[in-house]
């Protein structure tokens, strides 16, 4: 009888360890797989045949190239389980990580999806917008340093005419994001907008562009 129990039992605990691990399986999600059922209003450049190859290209280990809707070379330049990092075109870069949320969301969702845009050449800046695994968004909003002027530390002294430039120059600044792939960081750094060569040789010669690191919530 103490046998046919110890049976029973491991049994159970043998089902209940199954139907777990079934569990677990089927809510664990990776980047590649939101990416391909993304909304085609997300990111018009990409249809979800674009979409398809170059998560298909880069699996693959082949360069992971596609002609996007507006006739331009857009690539996959990362991919792992829980981050890519796309280049749409020669001025606009999307990142996008995927964190399990420390709380259930709105529409239940257990997974956070972060996508951040760059885009611009010269000047560049960053916008970061949020959605639930279901992509349902959860808001957006601008990179950007309350006192740019903290990015910017003197290495050598200045004269007063030249920190008037420096000045004049943090308030022109953008502040361009890049996520982490094996974090859940943002790192954060300003880009000079609009600046002289005179100006830019200013700021390599005197100061030291500084970064940040923002915790994603």
């Amino acid at each position: 009888m103490r046998n046919i129990k110890s049976r029973i039992f491991s049994l159970c605990v043998l089902i209940a360890t199954s139907v777990a691990a079934m569990h677990a399986q089927q809510t664990t999600l990776t980047i590649d797989s939101l990416f391909a059922e993304m909304p085609d209003s997300v990111l018009p450049y990409l249809s979800r045949n674009n979409r398809l190859d170059l998560i298909d290209f880069s699996k693959a280990s082949m360069k992971a190239v596609v002609t996007n809707s507006f006739d331009e070379d857009c690539e996959m330049e990362q991919l792992a389980d829980n981050y890519l990092r796309i280049r749409l075109n020669g001025c606009s870069i999307v990142e996008m990580k995927l964190k399990k949320a420390d709380r259930l969301l709105p529409d239940s969702s257990e997974y956070m999806l972060y996508m951040l845009k760059t885009v611009g050449c010269e000047t560049k800046h960053s916008v970061l917008y949020r959605y639930t695994s279901r992509w349902n968004s959860l808001g957006e909003e601008q990179i950007q340093i309350s006192n740019p002027q903290e990015l910017m530390e003197r290495k050598m002294p200045v004269t007063d005419e030249e920190q008037d430039i420096l000045t004049n120059i943090s308030r022109t600044m953008t502040i361009v994001g890049h996520l982490d792939g094996e974090t859940d960081w943002m790192t954060v750094e300003p880009c000079l907008s609009g600046c002289t060569t005179d100006e830019k040789r200013l700021v390599e010669e005197k100061i030291t562009l500084k970064t940040f690191k923002i915790n994603l919530k």
